[in-house]
């Protein structure tokens, strides 16, 4: 019995593995910072991924935690690329939306918190 218990422990890792490894997912690098989900987020690499079934998408940053955002399906980008597009009002940058293999993933403008501050 405990056999067929981990039998199925290890299916169950196996099919999360590759149901993750088939998310789209991009890395890209931001030269500013910017804001996304209420926060600010420092220039830097980011690893973008995209959960299609349920239109969330993950960003995760060098030594920062993952993110999630709520996104809709958009239009068609001119191309095929992956990129982040933004928002700029003065020095400020906004995530605005998450391009991956040219389909556009609006994402909701929210005022960003520096951390500690209410």
């Amino acid at each position: 019995m405990k056999n067929i218990i981990r039998s199925f422990g290890a299916l169950a890792v196996v099919l999360a593995a590759i149901s993750a490894s088939a998310q789209p997912s991009t890395q890209v690098s931001v030269p500013f910072a910017f804001a996304a989900a209420g926060q600010i987020f420092p220039a830097g690499d980011y690893r973008v991924s995209l959960d299609e079934s349920n239109q969330i998408v993950s960003l995760r940053g060098q030594d920062l935690k993952t993110i999630f955002l709520l996104t809709a399906p958009g239009d068609r980008f001119q191309d095929e690329r992956s990129v982040l597009r933004f928002q700029r009002d003065g020095d400020e940058w906004s995530l605005q939306g998450v391009v991956i293999d040219g389909l556009i993933h609006p994402v909701p403008l929210g005022k960003a918190k520096i951390a500690g501050q209410e």
